[in-house]
């Protein structure tokens, strides 16, 4: 749903002014690393997001139970990662809330688009537009060479 910036500005602002552990960050984003393998399929994604069935027909309380569920069954086995964890947590729930108010809202408003151009490709284009926006107003933009 939304690009990493998004994510990492999300990550940066739940810990109110404080910085984010490294462990948060990579876990803030660690959930679309699917995207990077090769012949990956949307069941594999759905896996790595913790969805059983597609989001529109998920109630939001079993997802906040599945991802609250997951969350203790990972710091139970890995205690030493609950900043990975929590992270992780972050992106999934960040991407429902995306869903549910950017994403659905998007595609009412954009159900007919010029044959020229996809939904997809209108959504993505903002998305990027979006993006880079956040980038260059993050406070570590100066660390990565921007402003």
């Amino acid at each position: 749903m939304p690009l990493p910036i998004v994510h990492l500005a999300i990550a940066v602002a739940l810990h109110d002014g404080a910085e984010p552990s490294a462990d948060f960050l990579l876990g803030s984003l660690a959930p679309d690393a699917i995207h990077m393998r090769p012949n990956t399929s949307r069941p594999d994604k759905d896996r790595t997001h913790l969805l059983e069935k597609p989001q529109a027909e998920t109630d939001p309380r079993d997802y906040y139970r599945a991802v609250s569920a997951w969350m203790d069954a990972y710091c139970l086995v890995h205690p030493n990662q609950r900043e990975l964890a929590t992270g992780y947590a972050s992106h999934l729930l960040a991407d429902w809330l995306w869903f549910r108010e950017i994403f659905l809202p998007f595609c009412d408003r954009h159900g007919e688009v010029a044959e020229s151009t996809t939904r997809a490709q209108v959504y993505y284009r903002e998305a990027d537009q979006l993006d880079l926006w956040l980038f260059e107003r993050m406070p570590c933009a100066t660390r990565c060479g921007r402003n």
